[in-house]
C-alpha cells in the first residue's frame, strides 16, 4: 500500500524538506553565477574594443591644401584599428559608411549602421554595446565617436565576435 506524507517519520520529511531547499538555493546561485560571468565577458570585451579603438594622438588631424580628409587614410585608419576578429567601419554623420576595413576569413560581418545609435553618440550620449545575434554569428557592436580637429564628426562602428565567449560557457557547461 501506498504510504502517506504524514506516515513518513519526522526526521524523513524534514530531510527531504532541507534537500529541496539546498537543490533551490544552489540552482539560485547557478543562474546568478551564469548571469554574471556572461555579462563580464560582455562588458570586458567592450572596454578592451573602445581602448583599442582609439586612434593614437587623439583626434585625427587635417591634411591637404582643402583642409579635406582622403578617404584612403580614413580606410588605412579603419584597418590599422582592426584586428584578426574585429571589424572597424567609420560612419559619416548622415549614416554613410566613410571607410571600413577590407574583410577576410575570421572577422565578423558588420551589421548595417543603426542611424538613432548613430545620432546618439554623435549627440554626446553614450550607447551601450549592442549584442547581436544572426546567421549563427554572435557579435558585440560597439559604437564610438570619431573625431577630426577636434571636432566629432563620425562614429567608428566596431564589430566584434563573440564566439570566444560563447565557447568559454560552452565549456562550463551552461550554454
Amino acid at each position: 500500500m501506498r504510504q502517506r506524507i504524514r506516515d513518513i517519520s519526522l526526521s524523513w520529511r524534514l530531510t527531504a524538506l532541507y534537500v529541496a531547499i539546498l537543490a533551490a538555493v544552489l540552482t539560485s546561485l547557478g543562474v546568478v553565477l551564469y548571469v554574471q560571468v556572461q555579462d563580464f565577458l560582455i562588458e570586458d570585451t567592450a572596454s578592451r574594443l573602445q581602448a583599442s579603438a582609439k586612434p593614437p594622438g587623439g583626434p585625427i588631424q587635417r591634411r591637404g591644401p582643402d583642409n579635406g580628409y582622403e578617404g584612403s587614410r580614413l580606410a588605412e585608419l579603419a584597418k590599422n584599428i582592426s584586428a584578426s576578429d574585429t571589424t572597424v567601419q567609420i560612419i559619416g554623420t548622415d549614416g554613410t559608411i566613410l571607410a571600413t576595413a577590407m574583410p577576410y576569413s575570421g572577422r565578423p560581418t558588420a551589421p548595417p549602421a543603426d542611424l538613432n545609435s548613430i545620432r546618439l553618440v554623435l549627440a554626446g550620449q553614450k550607447v551601450p554595446p549592442a549584442n547581436l545575434t544572426d546567421n549563427n554569428e554572435h557579435r558585440l557592436i560597439v559604437l564610438q565617436p570619431f573625431a577630426i580637429n577636434e571636432t566629432t564628426t563620425g562614429v567608428l562602428q566596431l564589430t566584434t565576435s563573440l564566439a570566444a565567449a560563447d565557447d568559454l560557457l560552452t565549456r562550463l557547461g551552461w550554454s
